[in-house]
């Protein structure tokens, strides 16, 4: 008899059901979600489109949790992680060993049937793969130049994604408030264990457009006082480590009459192939913050960082220019830098006493082609320029500074209260934990 069969009574049928109440269900999921304030990981939109991040002490069964207090509506764990994944959202770090293009070319190989657009497809993904294979046999080359008793160093450096403080993850008070963002540029050198610098700063300071990511360049060259011969590995981020702003500024540095700096070069991974040694780094951050537990200001921010590896300092940085791109422009059609394509370029190099850009596009190429880049009369002028210093901080939202007091600085220690009653606002900036990746302030121009 069915009545009698266990497996069967407890099935439930819903054909012909109205889905209203289901639909219903999404949407107050959906809501739900977005009340923990999901960001980008640290890029742009234009470079991140797809996934959002939650903070990284969250599980899916602490939010479905909250949503059944909240809500009193028994729906499934299960459910409610397909909402999460259908929204794009994570609550991993971003994996750096993906390949977007790889996944997408190998996709159009596979359900392609002209076998000529198969053929260029192929053609594609195996230049792509050489370029990638390229970049990361000349960075293992690299790893083994002997940088003891020399003025030479080379590093990886990398934006860590964001990091929020205060860190409470016994409370969830602290993960539907907007919190403060923390940046971490890490320069981490290639061999294991070695020395490594993080430049942090946060967004009462200032923002994480491309100057900002030059400043930490020179507070970390500041740093390493007797080095004249910098080697730098980087991703193919255009708006931070690739773009006229940066070239300009890297120019500037190496032409002023007090710097000792002989040249500096930037060498770049293939998008999706970005895998370096500062992922070590932050890897070894995220650990200790773990460990820790409760981070609840800034300075116990420093703290941990400093105290998650060996050998790894912390450059709080306070000193921002106003560096700006002094890129010519032409319209003399056989001038080499009409139409010219910084994503194309594998390398740059910038030597003392110059004010050209010497480049590759080919890990391959024996010899450096030569790019006359800045404006004329800029070059004029260019050893006695200097950057207008910013002497204003950024400051954080009025809302924002008032609701981590009123909502978490109840849950702090008291000696933590300066840091957060200190904190600079300014009546016209943006939250960039809501708003990270879609201000003016993040879709500042590139010329690419």
């Amino acid at each position: 008899m069915k009545g009698d069969t266990p497996c069967l009574s407890a099935v439930k049928e819903y054909r012909g059901e109205n889905n209203n109440l289901r639909t219903l269900d999404r949407e107050i999921i959906i809501n739900h979600i977005k009340t923990y304030n999901p960001c980008i990981s640290h890029y742009r939109r234009h470079n991140a489109p797809n996934i959002l991040y939650l903070p990284r002490e969250l599980t899916v069964k602490m939010m479905h949790d909250d949503f059944c207090s909240k809500n009193g509506k028994l729906i499934c764990q299960e459910l409610y992680r397909n909402v999460l994944k259908s929204m794009n959202i994570s609550l991993k770090k971003p994996n750096s060993d993906m390949c977007e293009d790889c996944c997408m070319l190998k996709n159009q190989i596979e359900n392609l049937e002209n076998a000529n657009k198969i053929e260029v497809i192929k053609i594609k993904l195996e230049e792509h793969k050489l370029k990638a294979y390229q970049a990361h046999k000349m960075y293992k080359e690299d790893a083994t130049i002997d940088i003891s008793g020399t003025s030479i160093i080379v590093y990886s450096m990398d934006l860590q994604k964001v990091l929020l403080l205060p860190i409470l993850p016994e409370s969830k008070t602290s993960f539907f408030t907007s919190r403060l963002v923390v940046f971490n540029e890490t320069f981490a050198t290639l061999k294991p264990n070695s020395k490594g610098y993080c430049v942090l700063w946060h967004e009462a300071i200032a923002s994480r457009k491309g100057e900002n990511i030059t400043d930490a360049i020179l507070a970390l060259i500041k740093e390493e006082r007797d080095v004249t011969d910098f080697i730098f590995w980087a991703d193919n981020c255009t708006g931070l480590n690739k773009n006229w702003i940066l070239f300009t500024a890297l120019v500037c540095i190496l032409n002023t009459t007090h710097n000792t700096v002989e040249s500096i070069t930037i060498k770049y991974l293939t998008k999706g192939h970005t895998h370096m040694s500062a992922d070590g780094i932050h890897g070894n951050i995220e650990k200790k913050i773990r460990k820790v537990r409760n981070v609840y200001d800034y300075d116990d921010l420093k703290q941990t960082i400093r105290e998650s590896r060996q050998n790894l300092g912390i450059i709080d940085q306070k000193n921002f220019f106003q560096w700006t791109s002094k890129k010519r422009t032409t319209n003399i059609l056989l001038d080499p830098i009409k139409n010219f394509k910084l994503q194309n370029v594998v390398l740059v190099k910038f030597i003392k006493d110059s004010s050209k850009m010497l480049y590759s596009t080919n890990f391959d190429d024996k010899e450096l082609k030569e790019m006359d880049f800045l404006q004329k009369k800029f070059i004029r002028g260019i050893i006695t320029y200097k950057p207008k210093q910013i002497d204003q901080p950024r400051g954080v939202c009025v809302n924002k500074k008032n609701d981590i007091i009123s909502k978490l600085l109840p849950l702090m220690p008291k000696s933590r209260e300066n840091f957060w009653i200190s904190l600079p606002v300014s009546v016209t900036s943006t939250d960039l934990v809501v708003n990270i990746g879609l201000t003016d302030e993040f879709l500042d121009e590139c010329v690419i």
